[in-house]
C-alpha cells in the first residue's frame, strides 16, 4: 500500500502504480463527539474526463483516511469536502497523485478489480480479462482466524491466517468469501453500537485485507450474518456498511452484504430484518466509489432478492447441503433467463465434511454441485471445508459441533475436495469457459437418459462439455455436431485430473453422436472438441 501523508492545505505529488491502493491521511482540526455519526468526508479524484469519489473513514482521534485505487495512469487531482465546512483539516483540501503503469504479476493490480462482463453473464477484471471465480469460504475470518498463532504441525512460523492463504493460493483459489460478525462487541466502542472501534479494524482486519490483495485474491465481504440486523440498530448498521465500503472499497472486493440476508422466520420468530439489510446494501452501493459489485448472500432456494434494484449487480446463490441435494437444472435455467440479466454464482453448496442434512457431505458431493453449477451458467463456484469456515482450533473447540464435530482447521484445509477444486479450475481454464452456453437438456443439443444428472454446455458446436454424475453408465447422445468436421473426444477424471482419450477423429454424418459408457460408475466429464484443421 502506498501512503501519501497530508500536510496543511495542499498535498505534495505522490506516485502510485495503477490499480494499487493509495492512502491519503487527513487530520481534523478538532475531535468530534462521535465522528462515526457527526461528520462525513468525501474526496473526489479527477483525471481528464474520469472522476471517482471516495468516502473518507475515521481512524481514531482526529485521524481520517481516504483509500483510492487509480483505475488509469496519469495525473489525478483530488479535492476534499466535509459536511463541517469549518474544519480546515478536512474541508477544501487538494492535491495530486501521479499514477504510473503497474509492473508486476499480481492480477489485482495488472488487470484491476472485478466487475460484471458486458454481456452480464460472468465477472471480468476492469481491463476486460475474464475472471474465474473459485472461492473459499471463511465465515467470520476477521473474528476467529488468528494472525499470529498457529497449532498446525507444519506451521513453520506462519500464523493460521497466513498458512490458510498460502494453501488456497497454491491451489488456485481466486476469492476469499467472508464476513465479520458485525454485532460482536469487539468491533464497537460501546454497548449501544453507536460508534465503531477503528483500532480493531486497523490492527486485525486491515492486515488481512492488505495480505489478501497482495496475494492476488479478491474478497467477497459482508458485515454480519442474518441476525446481526436484529441486534445492531438499523441506523448503525447502515453507517457500518458505509464505513466498511469507505475503508475497504479500494481493495479488490465484491460485496455480499451479509450471510443469508433473507432467512425465513423460525417458529414464528424473525431471524433477520430484510429491510435493514436492504438499507445496508444500498449504503454499499452509494459509498462504493470504485464500483465494486453489490449483492446479498441468499437463503436456500430459487430466490431473486433485490434482483430489480438498480444497485444490485449479481446473485450470490445458496444451493444448500445434503439436506437439499444438488440444485436442479430448472433452478439454474430460471436464473439464466432472469431479467434484468445478472451474473449468478453458487456461493454455498455442499461444504466438504459438513453435517447439514441426513449425512456428512463428501468430496463427491462437492464435485457434483461445482461442475453442475459451472455448466449451468454459474461461471464460478465457492468451495467450503467445514473445519475451515468454522475455524475449529483443536479437539476442545466446540464451535460448530452441530455441523462438524471431529475435524480441526488444518485437517479441513487438506481435505481432498480443495485439491479437486484446483483441478476443476485448471480444467475450465483450458477452454474459453466464458463462451460456454448451458443447454439445460434442450433437445436441439442432446437426448439424455437422465436429464438431471447429465449436464451439458457448449461453445456453439465447436466444444461440448458434459458432466455426468448419476449412477447410470448409458447417457444418451449429443446433437447438432458439425457434419463437415471431425472431433477429438476424451474423458476427464475430476478426482485426479487425468485425461482418457476416446478418439482424435470422430465424424457424425447425421449430426448426432452416441455417448460411450463412462469409464466407471463414478462422476466423469466428457469433452468433445471440433478439429479446426
Amino acid at each position: 500500500m502506498t501512503t501519501a501523508v497530508q500536510g496543511a492545505g495542499v498535498c505534495a505529488l505522490r506516485e502510485v502504480p495503477q490499480h494499487c491502493i493509495s492512502e491519503l491521511s487527513l487530520r481534523a482540526d478538532r475531535e468530534f463527539a462521535n465522528p462515526f455519526v457527526d461528520v462525513s468526508v468525501t474526496v473526489t479524484f479527477r483525471c481528464g474526463d474520469a472522476a471517482v469519489t471516495r468516502h473518507a473513514f475515521w481512524d481514531g482521534g482526529r485521524a481520517w483516511k481516504v483509500r483510492f485505487a487509480p483505475p488509469s495512469s496519469g495525473r489525478w487531482s483530488w479535492t476534499s469536502r466535509c459536511t463541517d465546512e469549518r474544519d480546515a483539516g478536512l474541508h477544501d483540501l487538494s492535491g495530486e497523485i501521479e499514477c504510473v503503469p503497474y509492473d508486476g504479476d499480481n492480477p489485482n493490480y495488472a488487470h484491476g478489480g472485478v466487475v460484471a462482463s458486458p454481456n452480464r453473464r460472468h465477472f471480468v477484471r476492469e481491463d476486460g480479462t475474464p475472471f474465474f471465480w473459485l472461492g473459499d469460504t471463511h465465515w467470520q475470518m476477521p473474528d476467529w482466524e488468528r494472525l499470529h498463532e498457529n497449532n498446525a504441525p507444519d506451521a513453520h512460523g506462519r500464523g493460521q491466517f497466513a498458512q490458510l492463504v498460502e494453501d488456497r493460493v497454491d491451489k488456485g483459489f481466486t476469492v476469499y468469501q467472508t464476513y465479520f460478525n458485525g454485532h460482536a462487541r469487539h468491533w464497537w466502542r460501546d454497548d449501544e453500537y453507536a460508534c465503531v472501534d477503528p483500532a480493531r479494524f486497523r490492527d486485525v482486519m486491515d492486515p488481512m485485507m492488505d495480505h489478501l490483495a497482495a496475494r492476488g485474491l479478491v474478497v467477497a465481504l459482508g458485515i454480519g450474518l442474518y441476525r446481526t440486523s436484529l441486534v445492531v440498530p438499523r441506523a448503525s448498521l447502515v453507517r457500518l456498511a458505509g464505513y466498511i465500503a469507505a475503508r475497504y472499497g479500494a481493495h479488490p472486493m465484491v460485496w455480499i452484504t451479509a450471510q443469508e440476508v433473507d432467512l425465513p422466520d423460525r417458529d414464528g420468530e424473525p431471524t433477520t430484518d430484510v429491510e435493514a439489510w436492504t438499507a445496508a446494501a444500498t449504503a454499499f452501493a452509494r459509498t462504493n466509489g470504485c464500483g465494486r459489485p453489490v449483492s446479498g448472500h441468499q437463503k436456500v432456494g430459487r430466490v431473486t432478492l433485490w434482483g430489480g434494484e438498480p444497485w444490485h449487480d449479481w446473485f450470490a446463490l445458496q444451493g444448500g447441503h445434503t439436506n437439499c441435494g444438488p440444485r436442479t437444472r430448472v433452478d439454474y435455467e430460471h436464473y439464466w433467463n432472469y431479467q434484468p440479466r445478472k451474473p449468478y454464482l453458487e456461493t454455498e453448496a455442499m461444504y466438504e465434511n459438513i453435517t447439514c442434512g441426513p449425512r456428512e457431505a463428501s468430496a463427491r458431493d462437492v464435485r457434483e454441485v461445482a461442475y453442475k453449477a459451472l455448466l449451468s451458467g454459474s461461471y464460478g463456484f465457492t468451495y467450503g471445508a467445514a473445519a475451515v469456515w468454522l475455524f475449529k482450533w483443536d479437539a476442545n473447540d466446540a464451535r460448530g459441533n452441530r455441523y462438524n464435530p471431529g475435524t480441526w482447521w488444518h485437517e479441513g484445509m487438506r481435505l481432498p475436495g480443495s485439491t479437486q477444486m484446483s483441478l476443476l479450475k485448471s480444467f475450465f481454464e483450458d477452454f474459453a469457459w466464458w463462451d460456454l452456453t448451458p443447454r439445460f437438456a434442450h433437445r436441439e443439443w442432446c437426448r439424455f437418459h437422465d436429464e438431471e444428472t447429465t449436464v451439458l454446455a457448449t461453445d456453439a458446436n465447436r466444444v461440448y462439455v458434459l458432466y455426468a454424475y448419476g449412477e447410470q453408465n448409458e447417457l444418451g447422445r449429443l446433437c447438432n455436431l458439425d457434419t463437415s468436421r471431425s472431433y477429438a473426444a476424451w474423458w476427464f477424471d475430476p478426482r485426479t485430473g487425468e485425461r482418457h482419450l476416446l478418439s482424435q477423429s470422430i465424424v457424425s454424418r447425421s449430426g448426432d453422436w452416441t455417448i460411450p459408457p463412462k469409464p466407471t460408475y463414478d462422476d466423469w466429464v466428457l469433452v468433445l472438441r471440433r478439429n479446426e484443421s
